[in-house]
């Protein structure tokens, strides 16, 4: 478990959402490849102040009790907050785009701020995105109001040992802001003065000094702040020279470090541990098929983590995606995704800055002992599909043995259906002797049978003989008698058909008879008519 006082997820994952957004807005000001020029320092040494002042803004005096202010006439989103105490009120950087000149200009918020160890995090993952990505210049505001440096050459040394972590830098490239001189000395005899005693503090040259003075009245702004100014003092930094470093470590990263330390311990102890439990819990009711998968799974885990010169935000990626494949066969999935949750989101995005913390260093040993887990993980499987290998061989053997029982079985009893049939047919040869003497015994009776009908058949052929002669004999006789017959009937036709015209001619005769009687007849009725009707008339 994360300790107290620890940073917990929701503050990572606050910091690495602020730091994402920061950097899209970077990355968009880009886009047309200006220079970049870089306000630093430590809290209230002015750089809003100037940052305004660089992006247009007008200043006019304001009274308070302690004295007066600087504040900006008018407002604008471009414009970065501004407070005259030592408590910072610039949380992330803001940006200006100076088109004349080409140069994008950073208001970054203050080194050694007292308001947070958070929001020292964030100010140095963004510097050391922006300086990594691109040559910067750097322009270092001090606030100066006296002469003499006193104990504000100390405040340098520890920025400057801060920024570049011991590397060797060469100072003649940062150019360093006096903001708010209030002494007699003009701009020239300030910065040689200024030169000297830097030469015996870091016995090295800051060649580029600026001067901005403090406004002690109203007529001070309309010169110190005023539009020939702000150009000249824009020229003056814009000829800073370009530099580029590569830091070592993250300042106040501890708690970083410990979370992602401790918590990439918990995830890899966790899933391992889960993975172990789990193996052991279910193994003996895996089917072979998804045992061999679980195998080559752990077998690639095995191989992923024996790499030690992969980097480890991709070695932990990959181990996460194996561990919830292997957590998918083992029916676990949802608590490795529990486990894991939001950490992954922050270690891959912690994993840009691996050089700079001592935790991933730490991942290095959490992965061997993930290594060894899951090695006894992999043996465990192995030694689950041995068994299933010889249990397989052993069925196979009682199986082989089974079939050589049943084929002996089947040996021995079609042994007795052949013995069966042998007697079966032994009785089929008998009978067939029976039936061939029986048949031999019936063929002697047709025989006999057949020479007595041929005997019958001869006596009939002779009887049929005699038979058909008297048949011969008859029919002639018939003939004869039916040939007189047939001359009596033709006699008879003859007489008959006579007979017939006889009375046909009768017949006409009478019809002739008939019909001249009817005409008569008819002859009669008409006089008749006749008479009655000259009868009738003469009546009338």
């Amino acid at each position: 478990m994360i300790s107290k006082g620890s940073l917990d997820e929701s503050q990572i994952l606050q910091l690495i959402k602020s730091i994402q957004k920061l950097m899209n807005i970077y990355e968009q000001k880009m886009i047309d490849q200006p220079k970049i020029l870089i306000l630093v320092g430590v809290t209230g040494a002015g750089k809003s102040t100037v940052f305004n002042f660089l992006c247009g803004g007008n200043y006019e005096l304001q009274e308070i009790k302690s004295g007066s202010q600087l504040i900006l006439k008018e407002n604008s989103e471009q414009f970065a907050l501004q407070n005259g105490g030592m408590t910072s009120v610039t949380k992330a950087p803001n940006y200006y785009f100076d088109e004349k000149h080409n140069h994008l200009i950073i208001d970054f918020p203050g080194f050694k701020d007292p308001n947070g160890e958070l929001d020292q995090i964030l100010i140095q993952l963004l510097f050391l995105k922006i300086v990594s990505k691109s040559k910067v210049k750097l322009i270092y505001v001090l606030r100066h109001p006296e002469t003499r440096f006193n104990e504000r050459g100390v405040g340098l040394q520890d920025f400057i040992k801060i920024l570049f972590q011991g590397q060797q830098v060469d100072l003649e490239k940062i150019c360093l802001l006096l903001n708010c001189y209030g002494d007699k000395l003009p701009d020239q005899g300030l910065k040689e003065s200024v030169k000297k005693q830097l030469q015996v503090i870091f016995k090295s040259d800051f060649k580029q000094i600026s001067v901005l003075r403090k406004c002690k009245s109203p007529q001070d702004i309309e010169k110190i702040f005023s539009n020939e100014k702000r150009d000249q003092l824009i020229e003056e930094l814009t000829q800073t020279q370009d530099i580029q470093f590569c830091p070592k470590n993250l300042q106040h990263s501890e708690k970083i470090t410990k979370y992602l330390s401790d918590k990439n311990y918990q995830m890899y102890n966790g899933i391992c541990e889960n993975l172990n439990n789990q193996c052991k819990q279910k193994v003996d009711k895996l089917q072979e098929r998804q045992l061999r998968i679980i195998k080559d799974l752990f077998e690639k885990l095995v191989t992923l983590l024996s790499n030690q010169n992969s980097k480890v935000d991709t070695q932990y990626a990959n181990f996460i995606k194996l561990s919830q494949q292997i957590a998918t066969q083992l029916n676990c999935q949802n608590d490795i995704c529990s486990l894991d949750c939001e950490f992954s989101k922050i270690f891959i995005f912690f994993s840009q800055f691996e050089d700079l913390i001592v935790g991933y260093q730490n991942c290095l040993i959490n992965q061997t002992l993930a290594y060894k887990s899951c090695f006894a993980n992999l043996e465990i499987i192995k030694q689950q599909i041995s068994i299933l290998e010889k249990q397989k061989d052993l069925k196979q053997v009682e199986s082989e043995k089974l079939n050589a029982i049943q084929q002996k079985q089947q040996a021995e009893y079609e042994f007795q259906i052949e013995s069966q049939g042998a007697c079966a047919a032994q009785q089929l040869v008998q009978n067939e002797s029976n039936s061939k003497y029986i048949a031999e015994q019936n063929l002697t009776t047709i025989f006999n049978q057949k020479n007595n009908q041929q005997v019958m058949a001869n006596n009939w052929k002779s009887s049929y003989s005699n038979l058909q002669q008297e048949s011969q004999a008859k029919s002639e006789k018939l003939s004869n008698k039916n040939w007189r017959l047939q001359q009596e009937n033709s006699t008879n036709q003859s007489q008959l058909y006579q007979k017939q015209l006889e009375i046909d001619n009768s017949q006409n005769q009478f019809e002739e008879q008939k019909r001249r009687l009817l005409s008569k007849l008819q002859d009669t009725k008409n006089q008749t008519y006749q008479l009655e009707r000259q009868k009738n008339q003469r009546f009338e």
